[in-house]
């Protein structure tokens, strides 16, 4: 079974306290590391406890600037999701080398919005109507 469900509610706790404290966007590591209590300040995750200063080393160029609380969720998650393991939350399916004679050509892509430095998604647009406690 997967450990996203939980692991998920823990980040939006975090994402919460980022954004009580923090003025957005986020342009670097240092105003996520303030509004965390500074970058000597103990964080726990999974269980775990890490100094908010190693956690620095896992961030990759282009993750700021964070635009918002559901942009900083969407990172990441999209940074665990990279260092995952595959059987933490994947069931490989039927291996195939070659797509089936009638496939076709797979879909146009279309590039919404601009896009990142090292593939990081990124959440913009999303306008709230007043400033609140969230749910």
């Amino acid at each position: 079974m997967s450990k996203l469900p939980q692991q998920y509610a823990e980040l939006e706790k975090m994402a919460d306290r980022v954004a009580e404290k923090a003025r957005f966007p986020l342009n670097d590591f240092g105003g996520l590391a303030s509004a965390l209590g500074g970058e000597h300040v103990e964080i726990e995750y999974e269980g775990k406890s890490q100094n908010l200063g190693q956690v620095r080393r896992m961030i990759p160029d282009g993750f700021f600037p964070v635009e918002s609380r559901e942009d900083l969720l969407a990172k990441i998650s999209y940074l665990q999701t990279r260092h995952r393991k595959p059987e933490d939350d994947h069931t490989p399916g039927e291996q195939k080398q070659e797509p089936k004679p009638d496939a076709g050509d797979p879909p146009p892509t279309q590039l919404i919005g601009k896009p990142r430095p090292g593939g990081l998604p990124a959440v913009s647009g999303i306008k709230k109507d007043k400033p609140g406690p969230r749910p």
